[in-house]
This record gives C-alpha cells, structure tokens and sequence, in this order.
C-alpha cells in the first residue's frame, strides 16, 4: 500500500481532502420539447439580399447583414454579417430555449480569425462567450470564463482550425453550448466533440436569454443552421424533432489541429460586444494555477450531497460525506457519480492541465490509499465528474484535487501503488496498467 506520510503536511491542508465513507443499509408518446430552428434557405423564407427589418426573431441593431449564396452541395443559403462600419450586432430570439434551466445552441459558423490583441467576441449566449483569434497560420476557438463581475479571461479549447487566404475558417466549425442557468456555468462542444466543461458564464448575461451574433468592420462572418433548444441537439435527433429539416444533415466540418489548454488573456465584462484597442495582458508562457479551495457533489440514485465545512481527524483537514448506498431493483448497488469543482486563481498563462484529480479506495486513514478508481486533470474546464462504479460504491473512497508540481506531488505514489484493478477507468477512459 502507499504512504501520505512522507508527503508535505502543511500543502496537504492547503489543497484540501474529500472522503467517501459508506454505511451498508438496504434501501405513450411525448410531446416535443421546445426548440427553434433556422436555416435560411428559400424554401424557409428566406430570399437572398439584405437582411429583413421586419424579422422579429432576427434584430439587426447594428451595422449590416444579408443573406447570399453558396456553392454547396448540402447548403444554398447562409447568413453573413458584415463587413460594416460600424460592425455588425445581431440579435436572435432564444425564447424557445428559456423554457428550461438548461438551454442549448448549437450553430455552423465561418468566423474571421482575428489578431487575439482585438479581444472581440463573436458569439453570445446567455453569457455563453467564444472567440476566434489567430494563432500562427491557424485561427482558435477560445472561451471566456467568468473570474468575477467584472472581469473574465480567455481559455484557448484547444483546437485549431485551418484559415483560407482571407483568414476565415476554412470550412464550418459546428458549434454546440450547454449553458445551465441555475448555475450559471455552460460547456461547449466543436463538430460534436466536448473541449471545455464548467466555463463560469458572464454574470447578468445568464440571466436573461439572448443569442448576439457579431461581426466584423473589415471581414465578413458567415453562419448557418441555428438551433435552439432547451433538450440537447444530440438527443433530439434521435427523437425524429428534425427528420424534415436540415439541421442535422451532413455538413463538410473543419478538421481541427490539437493544442495545450490554458488560460490566454483577460477582458473587462463590460466591453462585451465592443471593439476595444489593444489595452489587454496576453500571455502563452505556461504557469501553474493558484487553487484556492475546492468542492464536490455527490449522488447516488437519488441522494444528492454536497461537502461542507471540513473537520479536523488525527490532524489532517477532511470533509466527510456520509450516505447509505443506493440499490437497483434487482438488490445491486446503484453507480455513483462524483462532481469535483475547482476554485482556482486564473491569469493568462494558466495551464489548466496542471491541476490534477485522483479518486482511490481509501484503506486506511490517514496514508493507506488502495486501488484508483479514476484520475485526470482540470484541462476541460474547472468542473470535472467521475463516475464511481458499482462495487466501489460500497466502499471508503479518498478524493483529492492539487496542483501538479507542488510540494508533496502526489504523482510519487503511482510508483508505490501495487495491485491496481486493471478495469480502473482512465480519464481518456481506457483500462489503467497494473502498476
């Protein structure tokens, strides 16, 4: 078994401990959810030219807008926004996807890679943020997080998109938000895949429901296929919502270029949707994040439990959560599901992938840990979830969260572990190595 006890004691309270203690105990048709689509083609209404006034759905309060044509097998119209003096703001109608705490947009865009020095957004929802910069002969998707009322940060996703000779995206970028208003936190998806989870979105901005399109005064800005809804565009496929129009129709989407996540620069929450001159701190020289404190929530079948305030046990700092397992029908022991939530300092130059998760068996308090159950980093966002399985439910179970790299890096116990389970989920979720 490995030790705690050569570890550094004063950085072990500092990062903090979550346990997992169990108690054994035995314990037609609906209808359509709510959703807008938007395609802009002829056949929907929609004649090449410029953009309608009379759309009440669409508000151009700014700037110009058209619909045009394109030389695509799947597509024959699109919306394009600008380029204008001043530049273009679009507002469009999210009522559709207010119905429920939890609103999805899901949207093609074709955005101009701009100089990261602008700081301009081009797309809002709810206080849902992203941009598109250039990064060397490649445009990022990047997306803000919500440090405070007042200020926020750009977090670079991850993936980098080819440009064409006038530095837009080459070919479409399928762009999908989460955004839970309840908590005011979203996660985004590029061309059907999770980059950032538990972005703090803008604050007021969640609060009321709007999608801003914006512009640019010297390029155009393309987009297709809005869709909004308050179930996941995923899932409402399946259910048939969409068999007659063309939102899910196969589109030729961009191949992205993988890169380091990190926290890129800051902007003010009031410039949102403004043109700001180059008054910004911009970093890509990689540091560790400051961890301030974190949390969790816990659930099994139906207990939800949050931590709270954490007790001194033999001289360490612990928060104890205390349940009785949940069962199935069956007699068998319901999966659990743990939320780990990050209150970390973020700067530019943040490397998120530095502050690191690990779930164990716990054998004995407070330096035996046994078999890991799941491990992984903050690269996606500073809210991670892990699902402990059923026969470790049953179990004492340790989660702890720290900086990788610090005083007492708990990656030295990898090297002391025997005996791991081989079906020990990963975080890329393949089998872990017997250590």
């Amino acid at each position: 078994m490995p030790s705690l006890g050569h570890m550094n004691l004063k950085s072990l309270a500092l990062v903090g401990w979550i346990m997992v203690f169990t108690s054994i105990c035995d314990t037609g048709n609906a209808a359509l959810p709510s959703y807008s689509f938007t395609d802009f083609e002829a056949d929907s209404g929609w004649s090449i030219g410029p953009f309608p006034s009379d759309n009440h759905s669409f508000r151009l309060l700014q700037g110009s807008a058209s619909i045009v044509g394109l030389v695509e097998q799947d597509s024959r119209q699109a919306l394009q926004l600008g380029p204008s003096n001043p530049y273009p703001v679009l507002f469009v109608d999210a009522s559709a996807a207010s119905k429920s705490v939890i609103s999805y947009c899901e949207l093609l865009a074709r955005p101009f890679a701009l100089d990261e020095s602008t700081n301009q957004e081009f797309l809002n929802f709810g206080g849902a943020v992203i941009g598109f910069f250039r990064e060397g002969n490649y445009g990022e998707v990047q997306a803000l997080f919500a440090n405070s009322p007042t200020d926020s940060v750009w977090i670079s996703t991850g993936r980098r998109f080819d440009l064409d000779g006038s530095g837009l995206a080459a070919q479409w970028l399928r762009i999908t938000i989460k955004l839970d208003r309840s908590t005011g936190r979203w996660d985004l998806r590029i061309n059907g895949v999770k980059v950032l989870s538990g972005l703090e979105a803008v604050p007021e901005e969640s609060a009321g429901l709007a999608l801003w399109l914006d512009g640019d005064v010297s390029h155009p800005y393309y987009f297709d296929d809005i869709l909004l809804s308050v179930e996941d565009p995923d899932r409402l496929q399946r259910m048939a919502a969409l068999e007659n129009e063309r939102a899910f129709r196969a589109r030729l989407l961009a191949a992205g270029h993988p890169a380091g996540k990190f926290v890129v620069q800051n902007k003010r929450n009031e410039d949102l949707r403004q043109l700001q001159p180059a008054v910004v701190s911009i970093s890509r020289k990689l540091m560790a994040p400051v961890l301030r404190d974190w949390s969790a929530v816990f659930r099994n079948g139906s207990t939800v439990l949050k931590t709270g305030h954490p007790v001194r046990i033999e001289g360490r700092d612990a928060t104890p959560i205390f349940y009785s397992p949940q069962y199935d029908a069956n007699g068998r022991p319901l999966p659990a599901n743990l939320t780990m939530i990050a209150d970390a300092e973020l700067k530019p130059g943040t490397d998120l992938s530095k502050l690191r998760w690990i779930v164990a068996e716990m054998v004995k308090w407070p330096d035996q840990l046994g078999e890991v159950v799941a491990s992984g980093d903050f690269s996606t966002g500073l809210v991670q979830e892990v699902t402990i399985p059923p026969n470790w439910v049953l179990k004492a179970t340790l989660a702890y969260v720290w900086v990788d790299g610090s005083p007492g890096d708990i990656r030295n116990l990898y090297k002391f572990t025997k005996g791991m389970s081989p079906k020990a989920p990963t975080p890329q979720g393949e089998p872990s190595p017997a250590r």
